[in-house]
């Protein structure tokens, strides 16, 4: 049980996270002046950095924990929320790591608007897996 819960508090941690960038921070990164932007997304990147080399590497320890050692929870349900969470870090280091990288060369409202349009899969996929996670303590 220890294990569930530890997982579902380390996604949930990261639902939390994705859902302040998605509805706070991408949204004010346009509101910032243009003299000012390679700085504040600068910041933002090394920010982000500490918060994900936290929770990140715990919540993907956890959920392999999951897969491998707790038999109440069905293999399809772990290997679901496995992939899904495969499927997030995957696209964070092809998609959106590299769409930051382009930003921090200055503001450039086409990049903001896929990044923005584009979060929302990765937004979804982690508030999928937390709902996932939830459902796995009733097993």
């Amino acid at each position: 049980m220890i294990v569930l819960l530890i997982h579902m508090a380390a996604t949930w941690a990261m639902v939390g996270f994705i859902w302040t960038i998605q509805v706070l921070q991408y949204p004010l990164m346009a509101e910032v002046p243009e003299s000012g932007f390679p700085r504040f997304e600068a910041v933002h990147q090394r920010r982000v950095t500490a918060v994900i080399a936290l929770f990140g590497p715990l919540e993907v320890v956890m959920a392999a924990l999951v897969f491998l050692t707790v038999d109440s929870v069905p293999s399809w349900l772990s290997f679901t929320s496995g992939a899904l969470l495969a499927a997030i870090w995957v696209s964070t280091a092809f998609f959106y790591a590299p769409l930051h990288g382009r930003l921090a060369n200055g503001f450039d409202q086409a990049l903001h608007r896929r990044l923005m349009i584009g979060n929302w899969v990765r937004t979804l996929a982690w508030s999928l897996r937390g709902i996932i996670a939830a459902w796995m303590l009733a097993f």
